[in-house]
């Protein structure tokens, strides 16, 4: 919560940096899903050979742990049969 004195947070009565005030944070809603969004957009990608695997995980903050979100692995799993890129 911001403090505000005359109803603008650039005066706050807290001390600290102030460049935070009007920063559109733009946060995730659903972690999980914007991880699944991306494995599929990462491994739909013509760029990236179906024989490399894609994982996703989500890094909590407060352990350091990363968390395998349900699903990714499967979704960004490495074709079987996929044939390497060749070189010409």
């Amino acid at each position: 919560m911001v403090d505000l004195v005359g109803g603008h947070p650039r005066h706050r009565t807290r001390p600290g940096s102030h460049a935070g005030d009007y920063i559109e944070w733009l946060t995730i809603k659903d972690q999980a899903q914007a991880v699944l969004d991306d494995v599929e957009h990462i491994r739909t990608h013509p760029l990236v050979p179906k024989s490399i695997p894609v994982y996703g995980f989500i890094y909590d903050v407060r352990s350091g742990n990363l968390i395998e979100v349900d699903g990714a692995k499967e979704m960004g799993a490495a074709a079987l049969f996929a044939v390497p890129p060749t070189r010409a």
